[in-house]
């Protein structure tokens, strides 16, 4: 890091505590957040030369001198260094992007509350048919990617779930139970160069009623679905068609998947891959917009800190069974 960088007067690299590593490689300098940024940011897209992805920091501190530990002698004491910071460098290894009224971090399986708190949300937003369990979502945390948002009172206000797949993996999708290994996110490959997201949660405005008649009764042609999703009168495909990110353009449909997950009555059983655009610049997250296209806006900034292609989201036409009823 002195080599690379030559505005470090001094750097002191710990390590951090993480869940499924045991410990991850933080840094503390009395360099500046100017610098630090950008040694992350070069960091997350491998621009560090002779340090390999292992080696590499996930996250830093930038403190006042007076901030860093010392003997009587003034000479700085490592060990307290990771004592004293190690926690708030976990937490900021985990922050995607903050505002004045939200953070957005990715949610770890040792969290146990937040967890707690994603599976109430979820369950209260997805209807009695998909309901979640703790088990699963602490899986997925394990397994995946699971972002939550928090707000200033660190009360979880929404989750977004996702995997990491090749394009070739992508193109193969039919079954939400072998997608995502059940909701487990067990079916993640790290080698993936796309982010598919399989499931967006906020807190719901009204309680939500699932139709509870099977969805077989309902009868409609193929060309009258097809109608339908281009309508824009289902509430989830027009939010994914809006533009996000600070990008033009919103999310495609690329793909329809029948019977994908049948006890999703609301849906009749459909899901939908759906494509957002390529992450060729930085998103930007719009401190005005929702708490759910903020979720997905904080993906696309995560998929581009870490070199990733292309945001996907598998997801459902949720007011299906009310239009064809």
């Amino acid at each position: 890091l002195l080599k690379n960088y030559p505005e470090l007067k001094e750097v002191f690299v710990v390590g951090f505590p993480d869940p499924r590593l045991g410990e991850e490689i933080g840094f503390v300098t009395t360099a500046g957040e100017k610098i630090v940024s950008k040694i992350l940011a070069d960091a997350g897209s491998g621009k560090i030369p002779n340090l390999s992805p292992y080696e590499t920091p996930k996250a830093a501190l930038s403190l006042k001198e007076t901030a860093l530990p010392k003997t009587s002698t003034g000479k700085v004491q490592r060990n307290k260094i990771k004592v004293k910071f190690g926690a708030k460098l976990s937490e900021n290894a985990r922050t995607i992007t903050a505002s004045s009224n939200f953070s957005f971090r990715v949610i770890k399986p040792d969290e146990v509350a937040a967890l707690e708190q994603a599976v109430r949300i979820n369950n209260q937003a997805w209807g009695k048919h998909i309901e979640s369990s703790l088990d699963e979502f602490t899986s997925r945390a394990g397994n995946g990617i699971l972002i939550g948002a928090f707000d200033k009172s660190n009360q979880l206000c929404g989750t977004i779930s996702a995997l990491r797949l090749t394009s070739e993996q992508l193109g193969k999708l039919q079954k939400w139970v072998e997608i995502t290994g059940n909701g487990t996110l067990n079916t993640t490959n790290l080698k993936g160069d796309c982010l598919l997201c399989v499931a967006i949660s906020t807190r719901p405005e009204h309680k939500r009623i699932s139709p509870d008649k099977p969805s077989s009764k309902i009868k409609f042609s193929k060309e009258e679905f097809k109608k339908y999703l281009e309508s824009d009168q289902d509430y989830v495909i027009r939010f994914h068609r809006k533009p996000k990110g600070g990008f033009t353009k919103g999310a495609k449909l690329i793909k329809i998947l029948p019977n994908s997950r049948p006890e999703d009555k609301d849906a009749l059983g459909f899901n939908l891959l759906m494509e957002y655009p390529a992450l060729q610049r930085k998103p930007k997250i719009n401190p005005d917009s929702s708490c759910g296209t903020r979720l997905i806006e904080a993906v696309m900034l995560y998929g581009f800190n870490h070199n990733l292609k292309k945001v996907y989201v598998l997801t459902r036409p949720a007011q299906a069974s009310q239009y064809f009823s």
